[in-house]
């Protein structure tokens, strides 16, 4: 019965939180905690970003590529930081012209103090941010400030072994 309870529990996760191009969800806490917690045995790769941010936009196409290599062991989810009610005037049309195709969320947890403290209290809450949790939900590494594919690839094969 608890098995049936899980996978019941990590089926509507998914489907409630599942992105497409047309359907990008505002992330509370319980929403975060969950996606941290409910692994499947993937990485997750959280990318904390803003259409506004300059080098998180310059990110994204490597973090698409990541996500054609690596969808079947890793996570990644992007957390926009922006208002919620720019889903429709700024997320959505970057998301489509880029063809994102991984889940987006925008931060509804609270002001910013409460993002930070929930994601990681030593973070200064600067933009790109990069966080890294393994299979267990265990975060592992921090990234902070923009990266390229081939540093995303190496901490991910590293983690992978």
């Amino acid at each position: 019965m608890f098995n049936l309870v899980k996978y019941i529990s990590i089926f509507f996760l998914v489907s409630v939180n599942c992105y497409s191009q047309n359907n990008i969800k505002i992330l509370d806490k319980a929403g975060f905690e969950n996606l941290i917690s409910q692994r499947s045995n993937k990485i997750l790769l959280l990318n904390i970003w803003a259409t506004w941010c300059v080098p998180c936009r310059e990110e994204f196409p490597d973090l698409i590529k990541l996500n054609d290599i690596f969808k079947d062991k890793v996570d990644i989810i992007g957390i926009s930081v922006d208002y919620p009610d720019e889903i429709n005037s700024k997320i959505k049309p970057f998301a489509e012209r880029l063809k994102i195709n991984f889940n987006l969320f925008v931060n509804g947890i609270g002001n910013d103090e409460e993002l930070i403290n929930l994601v990681d209290k030593d973070w200064n809450g600067a933009i790109p941010a990069t966080f890294i949790f393994d299979i267990d939900g265990k975060l592992v590494s921090k990234i902070y400030g923009k990266q390229d594919f081939e540093s995303f690839k190496e901490i991910i094969t590293k983690l992978i072994k």
